[in-house]
């Protein structure tokens, strides 16, 4: 839950510039991001997000009790 105390002027404009992807990540066994890829809007370049997305860890999936690879979709809005 995120609540800004900016005025409803400000909150609007950022809102505005806000840019919304859908990624397909591709977690290792270890949690961490191998592969990004942009799911919508069509056509966006693959470096047009933050590239600290690749930074971002998960705990790793698991089948049997043991680390592996998994894909992950999800929606990431920020402000360019």
């Amino acid at each position: 839950l995120s609540m800004s105390t900016a005025p409803r002027s400000e909150r609007a404009q950022v809102a505005r510039q806000l840019v919304a992807y859908k990624l397909e990540l591709f977690i290792n066994e270890l949690g961490a991001i191998d592969r990004v890829e942009v799911l919508e809007p069509e056509g966006a370049a693959q470096a047009s997000f933050p590239e600290d997305v690749k930074e971002l860890r998960f705990l790793p999936a698991q089948r049997g009790g043991v680390a592996v690879p998994s894909r992950k979709r999800v929606e990431l809005s920020f402000v360019p």
